[in-house]
Formats: C-alpha cells, structure tokens, sequence
C-alpha cells in the first residue's frame, strides 16, 4: 500500500522540485539583469559613452551570456527643441543577437516612451538602459502541459 501511494505522489514531488529550481533560476537572472542595467546607466550617467557601457554590460553578464542570448539597448532622451518639451530619442545604441526584440522605450528619432512622464525641462538627458534575454529552462515542464515561465526576461533603469 506504501509503495502505492509512494508512486502515486512521486510524479508531483518531480513536478514541484522541477519547477523550484526554474524559479530560483528565473529569480536569479532577473535580479542579474537588474545590476546590469543600474551599472550600465550609471556608467553612461558618469561620462561613459554608450558603447563602453555596453561593452562592460557584456563583460560582466556571467552566467547569462547576453552576446549569445540577449540584447543591450541603450537610449538617451532629450527635449525636441527650444519650444517643444516632448521627450525625444537622440541616441540609441543596441547591441546582441536578440533581434527579435524592440525597444520599448522607442526609435532613435521618436518620441520616447518614459512611464509618467510626457514633457521634459530644457537641459535634460535622461538614459534608458534595456536588457533583454531569451529564458530557457533547465527543465522542460511543458511536455506535462505546464508552461508557466516567460521566454524573454526583461529590464529597463533610467538615468
């Protein structure tokens, strides 16, 4: 009767241990991802360009690989002019195999979509550091018709 019930119960204990170490592992990378941002929008924020940003984001992406699996988009953002406050994309820097994804803050050239804010002082520069990465778990779980994580981790810091 024990072996019964042990077999019975063996198949959820995999599905919950599985899928414990996909959450740590989701949770690790996301939180990687949030360090990466902040570093890369304080280093432009200091006088880096955007390109030694990247190039240092990628450096120190351990273990996700970004060159590989992701894409770093670096954009500032400015006012459009003299008598027009709207946020605008001046500069944009992108980098990784990652096509697939668009910036969410916007194109070089448009308006820029910054959460709550729509006008800008004059003399502004704010930067939006953006890290994308495709997410691939250790294990499997669909084939159990379980797909509970996303397929691309996201974050964005403004500078």
């Amino acid at each position: 009767m024990a072996y019964v019930e042990l077999m019975l119960i063996t198949p959820l204990l995999a599905i919950i241990l599985l899928g414990s170490i996909d959450l740590g592992r989701l949770i690790f990378f996301s939180q990687v991802m949030a360090n990466l941002t902040r570093e890369a929008g304080s280093l432009v924020s200091r006088g880096s360009t955007p390109e030694q940003a990247v190039a240092a984001t990628e450096l120190s992406d351990d273990p996700l690989d970004i060159s590989v699996d992701g894409i770093v988009i670096i954009s500032r953002v400015r006012r459009q002019g003299a008598f027009d406050a709207t946020p605008v994309i001046f500069e944009q820097v992108a980098n990784g195999p990652l096509s697939s994804f668009a910036s969410k803050v916007g194109v070089l050239g448009a308006t820029a979509n910054i959460p709550g804010i729509t006008e800008l002082d004059d003399g502004v520069i704010l930067t939006a550091v953006e890290i994308a990465h495709d997410y691939d778990p250790v294990f499997n779980l669909s084939a159990w018709g379980m797909s509970p994580w996303p397929d691309d981790l996201y974050d964005v810091a403004w500078f």
